[in-house]
């Protein structure tokens, strides 16, 4: 299709221009050609015009946006879930929102069985820049956030990155180009880990839970290390209410798929209140706001010329919508690139209309937030295993245990000695729990993994960069 066509060209010429600020400079790296900037303006280069694939941008139900569900008689188990809308069909009317908690449910709804998600008070809404991005203390808040996420999913797993000590080194990562990998690598564990893995203590709990626990430890020994006088930061005091469930849930929400948004996006327009950004997937146009710089700040002075694409991943954060730092460069300026196909610039107008057509019918998204509490499907899980590893294994979980272990298909040779494991039982019981192993929900599945011992490549792969498989 045309945009695999557009990343033939691109791909292996062009690597993260975020990171590019921060590469070493012993490092060599050749930039694309510098743009130019007739391609995208002049009508008389003969551009093929390009159609809009994506829906026409609704003020109903934007594409992105989150609501809640209301008003259902048929399936009245759904109402008040909160959801992420997918799509709307054209031809029936219906809206398909995708809801939260890991359910992979998609609901088609009417549009007055839905309304916004409840918006957080306006004290608790970052504030913005002048320039369009946090200011410093929401911006430090963000980015201490990430850093002690990544720092626990890192120490969640004994060291997936070798060399981390302590937060300043993850700070480090991303001044070279080995470590922005490494950077990358834990931001993907931290968010599958968000709410499910195994604590540094051997309870079953995820990064949101590590989060917690050593908030509430820096809050009890902070008379102790500071004397009992002393207050406590309002930084700190900030912080531990992101990472709450009673005063902020947005953090709490980021292992949630119908929260965070993980993907490809055109970066389209940079304004001071926020970059704008094409979802390439659905076509949901988002105000993304960046957290010590603006998104497209580190871009364009690297020479990116908008619209460009990127990939990143967009979160909720106090009523606003942020990048969680780590964005790659799958492109440099789409329909301004000299020597592009025609085809490009026919791209760049066709998004800059999507933009000005989702302004126009108010359907830009600028909030993931969702302000109440979680569902109990959600962060209820390490609650029952931490339950469950004080308890001896009932009859019924062993009879479990063992019917799963003799689906050959599903497990490889050797997997029943998982039995021996000691805290099996506390995970069949979360399973038995939330994953409707009792076929109440045909498109749930129970999957237990079995972890071979690495193979030499493997070995020494990991010997090289530093990645623990």
């Amino acid at each position: 299709g045309r945009g695999d066509d557009v990343r033939e060209v691109r791909d292996g010429y062009y690597q993260s221009v975020a990171q590019l600020q921060r590469v070493s400079p012993e490092l060599k790296v050749q930039l694309p050609p510098k743009p130019s900037t007739k391609s995208s303006t002049d009508s008389s280069t003969g551009s093929t015009p390009v159609a809009d694939p994506y829906p026409t941008p609704s003020s109903i139900a934007p594409t992105g946006s989150r609501v809640r569900i209301h008003g259902l008689e048929a399936k009245p188990e759904y109402n008040g879930r909160d959801g992420r809308v997918v799509s709307i069909d054209e031809t029936t009317g219906r809206v398909n929102v995708t809801l939260e908690a890991h359910t992979a449910t998609t609901l088609r709804v009417k549009p007055e069985n839905m309304s916004p998600s409840p918006f957080p008070a306006t004290a608790r809404v970052a504030q913005i820049d002048a320039s369009g991005h946090l200011l410093e203390h929401d911006g430090r808040c963000l980015n201490e956030t990430l850093n002690s996420a990544r720092f626990a999913v890192n120490d969640m797993n004994h060291g997936l990155v070798k060399g981390i000590r302590d937060k300043s080194d993850i700070n480090d990562l991303q001044h070279s180009q080995e470590g922005f990998q490494k950077l990358m690598y834990l931001n993907k564990r931290m968010y599958s880990e968000w709410t499910t893995g195994t604590l540094p203590d051997g309870k079953f709990g995820g990064v949101f839970h590590y989060l917690r626990a050593s908030g509430e430890f820096s809050v009890e020994s902070f008379p102790a290390d500071n004397g009992p006088d002393t207050p406590i930061p309002d930084l700190l005091t900030s912080i531990l209410a992101a990472w709450s469930v009673e005063k902020e849930q947005d953090v709490a929400r980021w292992g949630d798929a119908a929260s965070r948004r993980y993907g490809t996006f055109f970066v389209v327009e940079d304004t001071n209140t926020g970059a704008v950004l094409v979802d390439k997937r659905d076509g949901a146009v988002y105000k993304v706001f960046g957290i010590k710089d603006t998104l497209c700040g580190p871009l364009l002075r690297s020479g990116a010329v908008l619209p460009m694409e990127i990939q990143t991943t967009l979160l909720p954060f106090r009523g606003r919508i942020v990048y969680d730092g780590v964005s790659i460069a799958a492109s440099n300026g789409i329909g301004t690139r000299a020597g592009a196909a025609s085809v490009d610039a026919g791209v760049a107008r066709m998004l800059r209309e999507r933009v000005r057509l989702a302004q126009d019918a108010n359907a830009v998204v600028t909030n993931l937030s969702h302000h109440g509490p979680l569902h109990l499907d959600y962060d209820q899980s390490s609650d029952v295993a931490e339950n469950a590893s004080t308890e001896s294994p009932t009859p019924e979980l062993l009879a479990l245990a063992n019917q799963l272990t003799q689906m050959k298909k599903a497990f490889p040779k050797g997997a029943p000695h998982m039995l021996t494991i000691d805290y099996l039982p506390a995970q069949l019981k979360v399973a038995a729990a939330f994953a409707a192993v009792a076929g109440s929900g045909p498109g749930n599945a129970v999957t237990c993994g079995y972890y071979p011992p690495p193979s030499a490549e493997e070995t020494d792969e990991a010997k090289r960069t530093g990645i623990r498989f």
